[in-house]
């Protein structure tokens, strides 16, 4: 299940959505999410959290284009030590 929550304005944070798509995890399946919080009117996205996802960026800005000022991947990064 993925689970998409946005912080407004005033620091509220609301959930957006819960998604259950079927199969593995994939652009696509992202495509569709972005998609359906952009028609229910998410506007803006500043910064999203991915974990390096194949594809993930070029969904990220077919749907939100020139609006996502940041793009972090924490999980995808190998850590040593």
């Amino acid at each position: 299940m993925y689970v998409i929550y946005g912080i407004t304005p005033e620091g509220r944070r609301e959930i957006l959505g819960y998604y259950l798509p079927g199969g593995m995890e994939s652009a696509y399946n992202w495509r569709e999410i972005l998609a359906d919080i952009r028609e229910r009117g998410v506007k803006q996205i500043h910064f999203i959290v991915s974990d390096g996802l194949s594809g993930m960026k070029n969904v990220i800005t077919e749907i939100y284009p020139h609006k996502v000022s940041a793009l972090c991947s924490p999980c995808h990064e190998k850590h040593t030590g």
